[in-house]
């Protein structure tokens, strides 16, 4: 008898431990979830470190062995409107521990909006980019772009903010937007990635643009979970990649190109927001409540929106949720002293080899 209530009191300790480790205790991440940030990193922020992106890839990313050193790069961008690119060279890492991360300051709103050629970076002649993504695991955050100003430079190159190589595998965008990306004469193509085995674009939204998300040739998966297109155009396309798309909204007459396997997706006008762009109303009944729970997906689990809310238990189609709950207050990011450059005729600002003034 003794020995039975021995064993049963140590089977309940044990199950308390396993319930505290599991949902209590801090610690790692549960299996199913996806790191965001790199294991063990360096961070580093524009204004205060490093006066543009390029600067700080050139002195932290090109020229670091992540892998020797143990430590992924990460680059925090205060609240502000640049002019700015990157690319992020294929050398960088392989190594999913030990990787790069560009993202905004916790709470921070970030702009990227050029108005001359020095302000986007080139590729091959054929592509302008704010973000070339050569290297693998490359995580971009909270990144905001408007290329209204640069539809008329080199009109008949491929206009792409955000272009990812085949060399890179595991490419994610998360809570990142994309507008206005209509070149006069060319094609704009505003999330872009070339058979990246892995590449996932998460609570994404591009509107003002022909296109939306595009996966080019291959046979590798790729994904879109949750994500906005404001149409008409086609918001959703796919050459030859295994597309998978949860969770996805294309309004206005947006349309799909190429095979996609679609889960509680919506070819459908919701209720926006009054004054907002990508905001779902909340009396709204077209995608509001609408989706599937992706917290236990076993490709990316997630739990927020784009503006980091928690979503409530019924997940809502699109990028936001109207019926998110309020999220924990999140520790606030230091002050840090620096001088956005205006918008208008970017009279000042530490752009790739224009202009003057900048950070202080």
């Amino acid at each position: 008898m003794l020995d039975r209530i021995k064993n049963g009191t140590a089977f309940l300790v044990f199950a308390v431990l396993l319930w505290l480790a599991w949902f209590v205790w801090p610690g790692p991440v549960r299996a199913a979830d996806t790191p965001l940030m790199p294991v063990d990193y360096e961070t580093s922020t524009l204004g205060v470190d490093y006066s543009t992106m390029q600067e700080w890839v050139a002195a932290k990313v090109a020229a670091v062995d992540m892998v020797t050193a143990q430590k992924g790069q990460v680059l925090i961008l205060p609240t502000g409107t640049y002019a700015d690119w990157c690319e992020i060279p294929q050398s960088a890492t392989t190594n999913s521990d030990y990787f790069i991360v560009i993202k905004a300051a916790d709470g921070a709103t970030v702009t990227i909006a050029p108005t001359l050629e020095a302000h986007i970076g080139n590729y091959i002649n054929t592509y302008h980019y704010t973000f070339a993504i050569w290297a693998d695991y490359t995580k971009i955050i909270s990144i905001n772009v408007d290329w209204s100003g640069v539809n008329t430079v080199n009109p008949t190159y491929s206009h792409t903010p955000f272009l990812g190589h085949s060399t890179a595998a595991y490419t994610r965008l998360i809570n990142c937007t994309a507008k206005n990306v209509n070149p006069s004469g060319g094609a704009g193509y505003p999330m872009l990635f070339f058979n990246q085995p892995g590449t996932g674009l998460i609570n994404c939204a591009v509107s003002g643009s022909p296109y939306g998300f595009l996966f080019g040739s291959g046979t590798s998966e790729c994904f879109t979970y949750n994500c906005t297109f404001r149409g008409p155009g086609i918001g959703y396309y796919n050459s030859g990649a295994v597309a998978i798309s949860k969770n996805c909204l294309n309004s206005e007459s947006g349309t799909w190109t190429g095979d996609w396997t679609k889960t509680t997706c919506l070819d459908a006008t919701p209720t926006w927001l009054t004054g907002t762009e990508f905001d779902l109303d909340p009396g709204d009944t077209t995608a509001l409540g609408q989706g599937t729970d992706l917290t236990a997906d076993g490709t990316f689990a997630f739990s927020y929106d784009r503006n980091n809310d928690t979503r409530p238990t019924l997940w809502s189609v699109g990028a936001d949720d109207a019926a998110a709950e309020e999220p924990e207050p999140e520790p606030e990011t230091p002050a840090v002293r620096y001088k956005p450059w205006a918008l208008g005729p970017w009279g000042a600002g530490p752009w790739n080899g224009a202009g003057t003034g900048g950070w202080k």
